[in-house]
This record gives structure tokens, sequence and C-alpha cells, in this order.
């Protein structure tokens, strides 16, 4: 009695779950029609009952009505709400049948095919509104649903560009570089090239620039040089592109990182010294930095080994002897300043009975001869510099532009720096001497000049 009440209720359960599928074939059969408000009512039906609910099958159809209704303009209203039930439903299928069988079923391929569709066309009015954040939803939910449909093979596509090019462009615009690379990168790995998408490329660098990854920047340097050869982004190096750098301390850092790397890269030396110029040569009113002496010398030195492994660069010296002769002219306008002093002075001053000027105070008289010794004692120290830079530039026979202007600079400093000495001096020996210095460098100037 037992055994045959058993077998009645499996032959009972049995029954019903045909009965089920049966009922499930009715619907799907109005899906296939595009009879999705009747399919859809028909389904809550179903699903109320829980023998129905278990079944995956249910929630999958559920999923298919649901994302083809929210493309129903009748029911724009309910369509983010429909897309979200349709989601929701369409995991819940994959969670209760891990084999996916049937998923390739039709017309089941078309929920995954319209969810991807409809965040497509969402990222693109996002974009088109310049509203980032929701641009970059849409387009992450595009490519998650474009690589379910290539991974199931569900529709005729190897690999979605257009949606991993707008999912990385809209958070690239949203200032989201991480996410951006993510992105990219997979157009990157497959030579995605192009006119339209050399940004990328460019982008790629300019990210493990920030980085400071310099191996995805040569990565990414060469594959740009392989598609646009044409390109002048891809010449660049990744020393231009520490000195194109907005942040000054980033960039001492980072080509100071440069250096003890690479010792002996003249290059890297040589504009580390120039910029150590440039801090040290700051507009009048610029503070003078806390670490100027330890700047300065490491300017002569980084200079002055690029300036000994480069002989017939005069720009190493040249730089130097300016540091020198720059120093020279901001006392000579502590000189001028105190000057005026002594002269206001002297005008207030009254004669004595003989009709006498005295002289002028003390302190002020003492000051200007300590400046003009501090004055000669810079120009002394950037004579050398300026000879040696005369001498590497004298050695070219076509020199043009920047640097043909450097050398009639200096040697335009030269004739002054030894006419001053000739009209300073009382020494004729020495008079002698720095007249032939200022007759010398003015007749190279002349030769120099035409």
């Amino acid at each position: 009695m037992k055994l045959r009440k058993i077998t009645w209720v499996l032959a009972a359960s049995l029954l019903l779950s045909q009965l089920a599928l049966a009922q499930f074939d009715d619907v799907k059969n109005m899906v296939l029609l595009n009879q999705y408000k009747q399919a859809n009512e028909k389904l809550k039906e179903l699903m109320s009952k829980p023998k129905n609910a278990a079944k995956p099958e249910g929630f999958m159809l559920q999923a298919t009505i649901w994302s083809a209704l929210m493309t129903d303009s009748s029911m724009a209203a309910q369509a983010k709400d429909l897309r979200k039930q349709a989601i929701e439903s369409y995991n819940k299928y994959l969670q209760m049948d891990p084999k996916k069988e049937l998923i390739s079923v039709p017309p089941y391929p078309n929920a995954p095919i319209n969810l991807y569709s409809s965040f497509f066309n969402d990222g693109i009015k996002d974009y088109n509104k310049k509203d980032w954040p929701s641009a970059c939803e849409s387009f992450k939910n595009t490519v998650y649903w474009s690589d379910f449909i290539i991974e199931n093979k569900l529709a005729k596509m190897e690999f979605d560009t257009s949606a991993n090019l707008l999912a990385g462009a809209a958070f690239q615009n949203d200032k989201n570089d991480t996410m951006a690379i993510k992105y990219f990168s997979r157009l990157t790995d497959r030579k995605i090239g192009g006119a339209d998408n050399e940004f990328i490329y460019q982008f790629m660098m300019g990210y493990y620039f920030k980085v400071n990854d310099a191996a995805n920047f040569d990565k990414y340097k060469k594959l740009g040089t392989e598609l646009y050869p044409k390109s002048e982004y891809f010449g660049y190096s990744w020393l231009d592109f520490i000195m194109a750098m907005d942040d000054e301390t980033e960039k001492m850092k980072r080509i100071e990182a440069e250096i003890a790397k690479n010792p002996n890269d003249i290059e890297l030396i040589e504009n580390y010294g120039l910029m150590l110029f440039d801090k040290l040569n700051g507009p009048d009113d610029a503070a003078k930095p806390a670490n100027y002496d330890e700047m300065e010398q490491k300017m002569i030195t980084n200079l002055t080994k690029a300036g000994e492994a480069k002989p017939t660069s005069g720009k190493p010296y040249y730089y130097l002897g300016n540091h020198y002769v720059n120093k020279a002219v901001k006392v000579n306008d502590q000189i001028n300043a105190v000057t005026d002093e002594i002269k206001k002075a002297n005008a207030n001053a009254k004669p004595d009975k003989n009709g006498k000027l005295p002289p002028p105070p003390k302190e002020l008289s003492d000051k200007r001869e300590q400046l003009k010794k501090t004055y000669n004692d810079e120009v002394d120290k950037g004579v050398p510099y300026l000879l040696k830079s005369a001498e590497a530039y004298g050695k070219v026979t076509d020199l043009k532009g920047i640097e043909m202007q450097n050398y009639k600079r200096l040697v335009d400093q030269l004739i002054l720096i030894y006419g001053d000495k000739k009209a300073s001096t009382k020494d004729p020996k020495q008079k002698a001497q720095f007249e032939t210095e200022e007759k010398k460098w003015t007749d190279v100037y002349s030769k120099i000049s035409h």
C-alpha cells in the first residue's frame, strides 16, 4: 500500500512538471510572436505557483519578456525598472542553471542582446550630454553584456570595439584614468588603430609616465610608433615628458631619480643642470631657495660634467658663466642703489669754511667698496666658463639659431668685461693685457656677425 502511494505521488509530480513545461512553451510561443504583454500576463500567472517558480526556464522567460518590454515606447516610464528586473531574473536563471543550457535556445538570446542595446543607447545619450558618471556606468554595463554575448556565441561578434572605446573615453572624461586604462588596453592589446584612435596610445603613454612606469611607457611608445609612424608624439622620450612637467618639485624628483639610474647619461645631466640654473636665476623678486648653496654646487657639478663630455657644445659652460654674470648684475644693482644714497647725502651736505664738501658717510662708502669687490669676484668666477664656452662654440663652423645667439652674446659679454677691467685698473701691464683681450673678442664678434 505504501509503495503504491509513493509511485502515484511520483507520477503526479512528473505530470505536473510536464504540464508546467508545456505552459512555458505557450509563453515562449507568444514571445516568438512578439506578443510580450500577453506573454507577461500569462507568465505572471504561472510563476505565482511555487513549482513553476522553481524552474530555471521561468526566470529565463521573465528576463526575455522584460528586456523586450523595456524597449516598448508605451512603457518608456518603466524602462529602467524593467531592465533592472530583467537583469535580476537573468542572473537568477544563471544561478539555477550553471550549465546555461537555455541561453542559446530561441528566443532567449534576445535578453542579453536587448540589455546590451539598452545600455549602449543610454551611454550614447549620456555621452552627448557630457554626463560622464552616467556614461561610465552605461558603457561599463554595455561592455559587460557584449562580453557575455561574445563569450557565449549569442551573436556573430569577436570583439566590441565601439563599446570598449566609448567606455574608455567616458572614464577618461570623468578623470578616472585607472578605469579608462582598463578599457583602452583591450583595444591596444589588439593593436586597433585608425586615425581616430591615435589618442588612445597617446593617453596610455601619458598615463604610464604619470604613474612612473617606464616599461609600459616604452611599450605604448613602441606600439604608437608602429601604428602611427608619422606622428610626432611617439618620438617624445621619457626625458621629454619629464621636461614638460608643470610640477617643478616632481620634475626635479623625476630627473634626479633618472640620473641615479643613469649616471652617465649626459643629456639627463645637462638638462638637470639647466633646470637648476632656471631655479637659481629666477626673477629678481623671486624668493631665494633655502638650499641655494647646495643647488648651486649641483648645478656646477652637472653642467661641468656635461661640458667636459661635449667639447663642441658651448651650452653648458655658457649657462655656468651667465650664472655668475647674473649674480654680478644683481650686485651692480645694489652698487647703484648705494651710489644714489651717497648722492643724496652729498646733496644735503654743507661745505666747510673753505668751501670743501665733507666725504660721504663712511658706512656707505665702505658698503659700496665691498659690493664692488663682490661684483668683481662674481665676474671673475664667470669668466673661465665664458672662455670655455667660447672655445667650444668656436670649434663649430656652422652654428645656427639659438647657439649662434649664445655665442654672440657671450663674446659681447667678454668684450664688456675686459673693457671694464681695462678702465678700472691703474696697473699699465694689466691695462695692456685687458686691452689685448678686449680687441681679441671684438675681432671675433666682427667675424661671427658677418
